[in-house]
């Protein structure tokens, strides 16, 4: 698993005093960006600016509300490698309690933004996924 620690920003806060629902797609967002960097994807993806990724689908389980002032541990997992796309899994907990405030899947789609049409993963992007393939269970 890949995880980062941050907290919620005073704006991420809705009327009712804890982080807005579509809040939690951004720190999904957040921990993507973070495991695309740590895995060197950023100069990949940038390479002449032809291959990138959509977000094809997205899913948000909520389980308990994120508070301001809670320090939150974001995970990220490979569920699933398919051909020409991927699922990365979620889970934001509480980093001094046991508490999971939420889970959640996205699946990605390799595209060539030229052309926009989804293409195979590379032997490299495929071989960066699988350390991070969560077993089934």
């Amino acid at each position: 698993m890949f995880s980062i620690t941050f907290s919620p920003r005073f704006a991420d806060l809705d009327s009712y005093g804890h982080v807005n629902n579509a809040i939690y797609a951004t720190y999904f967002e957040m921990i993507r960006t973070e495991w695309l960097r740590h895995e060197k994807w950023v100069d990949a993806l940038n390479d002449d600016g032809i291959i990138g990724f959509v977000i094809a689908h997205l899913e948000i389980d909520f389980l308990s509300p994120i508070l301001f002032g809670d320090h939150v541990i974001g995970e990220l997992g490979v569920g699933r490698i398919g051909n020409k796309s991927w699922d990365f899994n979620y889970r934001l907990r509480n980093a001094e309690k046991e508490t999971t405030f939420a889970t959640g899947m996205t699946t990605q789609v390799l595209i060539d933004r030229k052309k926009s049409v989804p293409i195979p993963l590379s032997e490299a992007i495929r071989g960066s996924l699988e350390k991070y393939l969560i077993p089934v269970q």
